[in-house]
């Protein structure tokens, strides 16, 4: 019996060391140090990466996460670049403004052309830049919703919350670090964008442990702040204040998209804002000019991410469709997109069966847009793939090749609809 004690205690002091080794040497790996020739570096990331790469093939709902590099999504089999899945000329022409990495410190931003492929213009995010812009630091670094400016300039995200504008020539126009800036960038006109704000407290509403988020509008010519209004603040003087108490996540909002109404209509006037807030799975049509909120739903979306104006009665919302627990699960297996009529007062789904079909689920992020002949552009965020699709056909397929066993994740890729 001593000796079986024995053996037993043995055995486990060796997995244990095996599993301290193995956890150091990925530490050691993705801090950089040169201990490892490459071979058996890339041995002992594959080796630790093998129980996430079984529970994504049991559980292909779940993204396929890379150890080493989270930016690189394990796939083996995704054609790099354009993939027509029907005629070429079914196609109208798309421009895509793209972020993403080149290398594990080298990053760049790029408008490329649709179906070709043809790159217009490069960005290229240097030391420099990089250096410039640092306000939080960050484990792994991203550059998030380019917006283009008329001027070719690109306004970009950093994902420790700086917000900044590059110029045609790749020079800083401004860098604004006034809040911690967050999700979307949109433009209401030549003197005006909108952009998810955290901000340290609200007028109203001071609960230990509730992260404050703000809609704010800056000047994109020098990048300064024109307007900033707290969410829980919104909420609380339209008479909404029972929304912030239902508990979720860490306790905030999570507002992801903010969109200007580029016209008025029956239903709302131009520089209404339609808002999501994920975390109370709702959206809502805003007008900051008297601080009203004109119309609110709850669902049928859960955890959605982006809203759009789509005529003058109908918006769309990108459903992630997801319960947010330690699980994550998505409810019908995969992503939808929603319409609602504000004459009809119904919420339509149009994509249902072709969303399901072609698979797209991501967990978190992921965006669509209306194409110019009607077509939709869908950015399945989480899995680094990009669609354009129609109600019956999956038409392209874009997806960047890091190198044969991972594809690259993508930023919040926006497709220049003008």
């Amino acid at each position: 019996m001593r000796k079986i004690i024995i053996r037993i205690f043995i055995i486990g002091y060796a997995i244990f060391m095996l599993v301290l080794f193995t956890a150091w040497s990925v530490w050691h790996i993705m801090d950089n140090g040169k201990v490892f020739p490459a071979p058996i570096s890339k041995f002992i990331i594959s080796f630790a990466s093998f129980p996430g790469h079984v529970y994504h093939t049991l559980v292909p709902t779940s993204t396929a996460y890379n150890i080493f590099d989270p930016r690189q999504l394990t796939d083996t089999t995704s054609k790099d670049g354009v993939n027509l899945i029907s005629n070429e000329s079914g196609l109208s022409s798309t421009r895509l403004l793209i972020s993403t990495f080149e290398s594990r410190n080298r990053f760049e931003i790029k408008l490329l052309n649709i179906p070709d492929g043809k790159m217009i213009k490069k960005w290229n995010l240097n030391d420099n830049i990089i250096k410039r812009t640092n306000f939080i630091e960050q484990a792994t670094l991203n550059f998030q919703h380019p917006l283009l400016t008329k001027d070719s300039s690109v306004i970009v995200i950093r994902n420790n919350g700086t917000l900044f504008s590059l110029n045609k020539f790749n020079r800083f126009n401004w860098v604004n670090k006034d809040y911690y800036f967050h999700h979307s960038l949109e433009q209401e006109n030549d003197s005006t964008i909108w952009v998810c704000a955290t901000v340290k407290e609200s007028k109203q509403y001071n609960i230990e442990g509730f992260v404050h988020e703000a809609i704010c509008s800056i000047d994109p010519r020098n990048g300064k702040v024109k307007y900033i209004m707290s969410v829980a603040d919104i909420l609380i003087e339209n008479g909404l204040k029972y929304l912030l108490e239902i508990g979720y996540e860490n306790g905030g909002i999570h507002l992801n998209d903010i969109e200007p109404a580029p016209r008025s209509s029956k239903y709302w006037e131009k520089g209404d804002l339609l808002m999501s807030m994920r975390s109370r799975n709702s959206i809502m049509l805003y007008r900051p000019t008297t601080n009203k909120i004109i119309w609110i739903k709850t669902g049928p979306w859960l955890a959605q991410h982006d809203c759009d104006f789509v005529d003058g009665k109908t918006i769309m919302i990108f459903g992630n469709d997801v319960l947010w627990n330690k699980n994550s699960l998505l409810v019908n297996g995969h992503n939808d997109i929603y319409f609602y009529d504000f004459e009809k007062k119904e919420v339509i789904k149009p994509y249902t069966n072709l969303m399901k079909k072609i698979g797209i689920k991501t967990l978190s992020e992921g965006r669509c847009d209306i194409l110019s002949n009607g077509d939709l552009f869908i950015d399945e965020s989480n899995n680094g793939k990009l669609y354009i699709i129609n109600k019956d056909s999956l038409k392209m397929i874009y997806t960047e090749r890091y190198d044969k066993n991972h594809i690259k994740m993508f930023n919040w890729v926006r497709p220049i609809l003008n």
